[in-house]
């Protein structure tokens, strides 16, 4: 809960007004995102992807992933 002022509203029908008003200002900041993609990536699943692995290499690591091999060889050859 921690510094969440919604989760301490007792009327439940207000309390539930401003999660969902939340959640939609949150979904609309998330628009410009979604046009920015488009003018920036070629294909949206490549760039989508790459961004995904990246972020999810750098918490793999703890925010210091080693640095990777500027050229990388398959280990089926």
């Amino acid at each position: 809960m921690g510094g969440d002022i919604v989760s301490y509203t007792a009327h439940i029908p207000t309390r539930n007004t401003l999660r969902v008003i939340n959640v939609l200002d949150t979904r609309a900041g998330l628009l410009g995102l979604s046009s920015a993609l488009d003018d920036v990536a070629l294909d949206k699943y490549s760039f989508a992807r790459d961004a995904f692995l990246q972020r999810r290499r750098n918490a793999v690591y703890d925010g210091d992933p080693p640095e990777e091999d500027s050229v990388t060889e398959s280990p089926l050859q």
